[in-house]
């Protein structure tokens, strides 16, 4: 399993000055994800690998840096779903001690919605 000192290899700051766009870097041992997926096989191909339960119990795990501030992702839950815009509300719920409730939508244009 790979370090956090492995992780901070990714320069945040040198990041923002190839592409000052950049809000995030998100990290998958021995897989690099960025962008978004694409048919080709680039940017993001390998999240669909967690589909099969193998690959998720070798990369249970993932790493985001977002302005320089680093995360650990224990990943629990994918699946496949419509190519719509999916939203993830989570709040702090109160009927456990330190519990979150989390809701899932799809988000739809008004005039798409009134049709």
């Amino acid at each position: 399993m790979i370090g956090r000192n492995s992780f901070e290899k990714w320069n945040f700051t040198a990041l923002q000055e190839i592409n000052p766009e950049i809000v995030a870097w998100l990290y998958c041992p021995d897989t690099v994800i960025y962008g978004h997926h694409m048919a080709s096989g680039r940017m993001f191909a390998s999240l669909v690998r967690y589909a099969k339960q193998a690959y998720y119990e070798e990369h249970p795990i993932m790493y985001l840096s977002v302005e320089g501030q680093t995360y650990l992702l224990e990943l629990f839950a994918g699946y496949t779903t419509t190519e719509d815009q999916i939203v993830t509300l989570s709040t702090r719920a109160y009927s456990f001690e330190n519990v979150r409730y989390v809701v899932h939508g799809r988000l739809v244009e008004l005039d798409e919605a009134s049709e």
